[in-house]
C-alpha cells in the first residue's frame, strides 16, 4: 500500500512540473530583450529585472518539486 501511494505522489508531482517546463523555456524566450514587446519606453528599463526574477523563481519551484 505504501509503495502504491508513493508512486502516485511521484506521478502527480511529475505531472505538475510538465506544464511549467515548456512555459519556462518557450514562454520566457518571448520576453527576450530583442522581442518587439519591449519596444515601449516604459518597459525597456524593466526587461532585465523581470527576466532575471522569472528565471530565478523557476529554480526554487523545481527544487521544491524534486
Amino acid at each position: 500500500m505504501k509503495q502504491g501511494s508513493t508512486l502516485f505522489l511521484r506521478i502527480v508531482v511529475f505531472l505538475i512540473g510538465i506544464p511549467f517546463l515548456p512555459v519556462c523555456i518557450l514562454g520566457l524566450s518571448r520576453l527576450s530583450p530583442n522581442s518587439p514587446y519591449w519596444q515601449l519606453p516604459e518597459l525597456s528599463k524593466l526587461q532585465y529585472p523581470i527576466l532575471v526574477g522569472m528565471y530565478a523563481a523557476m529554480i526554487p519551484f523545481f527544487l521544491a518539486l524534486y
